[in-house]
């Protein structure tokens, strides 16, 4: 029996990733990424997540967690409010 929870969830951070500020959102990483001459991959190992989660965050195709988000701005040495910040201006 499915989780009533799981498809949810995806919808909802499905939704977020195409809204504007998802859309926003993985410019600023890409744009942030790209400045420090980092790969998909060298970003991913530095954040502690899989490389297929950052292009598919990049692209747009997912929402990141609270916590990968606060993991990948780490990772850009930046802190997660500004890439918000950011975002929002966008």
């Amino acid at each position: 029996m499915p989780n009533s929870t799981g498809p949810s969830f995806t919808m909802t951070s499905l939704a977020m990733a195409r809204s504007r500020f998802g859309r926003a959102l993985a410019t600023v990483l890409r744009r942030h990424r790209l400045t420090r001459g980092l790969s998909q991959e060298a970003l991913a190992e530095a954040a502690g997540v899989h490389r297929n989660y950052v292009g598919m965050v990049e692209r747009g195709e997912l929402a990141p967690t609270v916590e990968n988000a606060k993991r990948i701005a780490d990772a850009l040495k930046m802190s997660l409010a500004s890439i918000i910040s950011e975002a929002e201006k966008s």
